[in-house]
């Protein structure tokens, strides 16, 4: 089996990517800057370069696959979010037609049920209607989350002690590790037996709330650390601040209005199958506090 990977070098693909080698797949990575893959060609996988805004050249780079994991990157500096998200789902599932790539794995998030009103998340609402369209049987993983976005917090945690987010530091969401996301997906890749449409939660070990997280950060660092809520004007200056375009920023601010206020609603159960097994106490420990040393 050979399967295109797109965002290999992210925190999820980063992951995947030897999980799938080391059970005899195939993958073609769809990348920007070959030299940044070049562990993964060194153990067989092809490099293609591909502008995933183009939609010739996302055919071309997948037209040997059986299979594709897709996630839909970022862009901080699109003035208009949806029709950026849109744009690469239309060009993706245009390559799963013509190109006959008989199973996705989509990266969604949780809340990718709601059409409206989550920001970033609605987009991905968009994206998993468009693959549901492509002819292609889709696995659709909305994860919680991420543990991993507590990185883009390690220069206040080392200045001020401080998690600053706009969500009340009550509220409580399933938190889960991207590479217990990644361990998922491989398994979607190497179970055959799965056809059609399907939505699978991956929740992390228990849902928590942001200070519980805070606490955690504070016990495993050996500092005290605490979670501050700003305001939504505050957050929307941070994006502005960080080069992202009104729309983005005004995305991200809806998003976690909806967090805060409870509408980011969850819509799978947590069973056996969504809990995955690393703990944040063991992400802490192992990933942020080498970096803050």
């Amino acid at each position: 089996m050979k399967v295109a990977l797109a965002a290999p070098t992210g925190h999820i693909g980063s992951n995947l990517a030897p999980r799938l080698l080391e059970g005899g797949v195939e993958l073609v990575l769809l990348c920007r800057d070959p030299k940044k893959v070049s562990a993964l060609t060194a153990r067989g996988s092809r490099a293609e370069v591909v502008d995933l805004q183009d939609g010739e050249d996302v055919l071309r780079a997948t037209k040997d696959a059986d299979a594709l994991f897709w996630l839909t990157p970022p862009d901080f500096t699109a003035p208009d979010m949806y029709a950026f998200q849109s744009g690469l789902a239309r060009n993706v599932a245009q390559a799963i037609q013509k190109n006959g790539i008989k199973r996705v794995v989509n990266l969604s998030s949780m809340g990718g049920q709601l059409e409206r009103g989550t920001g970033p998340v609605a987009g991905l609402h968009r994206v998993e209607n468009l693959l549901n369209e492509s002819g292609a049987s889709v696995t659709h993983l909305r994860p919680g989350y991420f543990f991993e976005n507590y990185l883009f917090s390690l220069d206040s945690i080392r200045s001020a002690g401080s998690v600053f987010l706009p969500i009340r530091g009550d509220r409580r969401l399933p938190m889960v590790a991207t590479r217990d996301i990644a361990d998922r997906a491989a398994a979607c890749f190497l179970d055959p037996s799965w056809t059609g449409t399907r939505v699978l939660g991956v929740h992390g070990p228990k849902d928590m709330s942001f200070d519980e997280a805070a606490g955690i950060l504070g016990d495993v660092l050996g500092r005290p650390v605490r979670h501050v809520t700003v305001t939504f004007d505050q957050a929307r200056d941070a994006f502005l601040g960080m080069g992202a375009s009104p729309d983005v920023a005004a995305k991200y601010v809806e998003m976690y209005r909806s967090m805060d206020e409870g509408t980011f609603k969850v819509a799978e159960p947590r069973t056996s199958e969504t809990t995955t097994p690393t703990t944040f106490v063991e992400f802490v420990g192992t990933v942020m506090k080498p970096l803050l040393a």
